[in-house]
């Protein structure tokens, strides 16, 4: 099912993004103390992410995108390209899919050798633009993934208000999944409903979980 593969897409690059943003614990280098710096910070619901993101950057090309505290497109197109360069001078083959306003990969060729050769080419390009730039794409207001996705669900049409993130999980619970932020289901002892499970599938559903901000629209 399509929902399943973006549902693992996203709580992967949901884990992903809590792995690269913490925070570099303050170090003691030649009696200097180092933390995290504040310069050029801005506002907003990702200002910390984008602090944290300077900190750990290890190019200037990643330094000059974070400046400003924003990911523009053409700087996101530009870390996508290094990254897929860096994966074809390394023997490999990676092509990149539009998916609601950012990509996806799609490996070609041998998977074991892009395994070996990703996380290189990701370093310096895209492990700390590409999740802030889908994440303000997606998400711009910060919330829980689940309430922007049962925000989407009303603004689609495929539910009425009131429907809370609770009622998001419920309702994957009854078609028989988990939900975004990883809550299990249980439904062991429960029949799939088959009008949980039409929702799920149904093409609206599938635009909201790719990017709830677009909500349910295939622009």
């Amino acid at each position: 099912m399509e929902w399943l593969a973006i549902l693992l897409v996203r709580r992967f690059r949901m884990k992903f993004r809590q792995q690269i943003f913490v925070c570099v614990a303050t170090t003691v280098i030649s009696g200097v103390v180092i933390g995290c710096s504040d310069q050029g910070v801005t506002s907003g619901p990702y200002a910390e992410d984008f602090r944290q993101a300077k900190d750990l950057a290890t190019s200037d090309f990643e330094r000059a995108v974070l400046k400003d505290g924003k990911v523009s497109r053409s700087e996101y197109e530009e870390a996508m390209q290094r990254f897929v360069s860096c994966v074809r001078d390394g023997g490999g083959s990676v092509e990149l899919s539009d998916q609601s306003g950012y990509y996806i990969y799609n490996v070609v060729g041998d998977t074991d050798l892009y395994d070996e050769i990703s996380d290189g080419c990701s370093q310096g390009s895209t492990v700390l633009i590409e999740p802030l730039y889908v994440d303000t794409l997606t998400n711009p207001d910060k919330i829980d993934s689940d309430e922007a996705i049962a925000r989407c669900y009303v603004a689609a049409g495929l539910v009425r208000a009131p429907f809370s993130a609770q009622d998001l999980r419920d309702l994957m619970a009854a078609a028989g999944v988990e939900s975004f932020s990883g809550a299990p289901a249980d439904s062991s002892s429960t029949p799939i409903d088959p009008a949980a499970q039409a929702i799920m599938d149904s093409e609206e559903s599938m635009n909201c979980m790719a990017n709830p901000n677009r909500m349910g629209k295939d622009e």
